[in-house]
């Protein structure tokens, strides 16, 4: 028999599951290791729950009808039975404070942050970058170097972005700028603990992102040559997710000249941001080896829960 593994998932068709590039290449590696899947919403009636021998959460679209609420009722019948849960919902954040917060804790070199109600309440040196900080993909943040200048930038973003939602979180602002004058920022995927690289990025702008790369032939050679060589502080990357406790995350952090690394986010919602400019042709082997690594995953903890 093979193994049967649930996923939930808030999408209501497969097909616009599979819109999701991390969402397929979890499912080609189910394939490939022979693992029957079913997706279900976890509002959808779930009395054969017992025939899973597995559960995974899939937390792209947290917010649609309450999945994360849902989600954990289903995570806890699970847990009365014996099923194990990988990437489960409780340890789902879309904020960028906990993380920090954590990695902070355990030594994880980061950068400081403060969540914040009035610009008065920051304790934190200057110079910062406020945000919002739920926002992503680097939108509304602010470089200031004054309590003068987060001021004026508060004023500029409550103007565009309104009223509702101001910037409540101050990062400490990490200088990682290389002497050639570039900053340099990497992406990798954590699942189970192995690290799969997914991209490396340079840029002159402080905000690195594919949009701000800068010289595109020299930034794609270091992108192929971290994708064909690895992480070679692998240890560090794992050790950044292990901290939070994650079973699957995309990690974004910057080495430095010296070799020590400054971790910024990890993204635990599988659309993968990050990715999306990289179009949705043939798969890269980094993104079929996600799939694989998430697929062994799900075996390993199978055999965890039978000893």
């Amino acid at each position: 028999m093979p193994v049967r593994l649930l996923i939930l998932a808030p999408y209501r068709t497969l097909q616009g599951f599979r819109e999701l590039q991390a969402s397929r290449h979890l499912l080609a590696g189910l394939d490939a290791r022979g693992i029957a899947w079913e997706r279900r919403q976890p509002w959808q009636p779930m009395d054969d729950l017992a025939s899973f021998d597995a559960v995974l959460c899939w937390t792209y679209r947290h917010t649609w009808n309450d999945f994360l609420l849902r989600a954990g009722r289903v995570e806890e019948r699970c847990a009365g039975l014996g099923i194990p849960v990988i990437n489960p919902s409780a340890r789902f954040t879309y904020l960028h404070s906990p993380d920090l917060e954590s990695w902070a804790r355990h030594g994880v070199r980061c950068a400081a942050c403060q969540r914040f109600g009035a610009l008065a309440e920051i304790r934190l040196p200057y110079p910062l970058v406020l945000r919002r900080d739920s926002e992503h993909r680097g939108l509304r943040m602010y470089r200031v170097e004054t309590p003068e200048e987060a001021r004026q930038a508060a004023e500029r973003d409550r103007a565009e972005a309104g009223e509702e939602r101001p910037l409540d979180l101050a990062v400490q602002f990490v200088d990682t700028r290389w002497p050639d004058g570039f900053y340099r920022k990497r992406r990798a995927y954590v699942a189970g603990g192995e690290v799969i690289p997914a991209h490396q990025v340079r840029s002159r702008a402080w905000i690195v992102n594919f949009g701000s790369r800068a010289d595109e032939m020299g930034s794609y050679r270091e992108d192929r040559r971290f994708l064909e060589a690895g992480e070679p502080r692998a240890d560090l990357v794992r050790q950044a997710a292990a901290a939070l406790g994650a079973d699957f995350a995309a990690l974004d952090y910057s080495p430095e000249p010296d070799g020590s690394y400054v971790f910024w986010e990890a993204n635990r919602n599988p659309r993968m941001w990050g990715d999306k400019e990289l179009g949705v042709g043939k798969p890269r082997a980094a993104d079929r080896r996600l799939g694989e690594a998430l697929a062994d995953l799900v075996l390993r903890r199978i055999e965890e829960a039978a000893r």
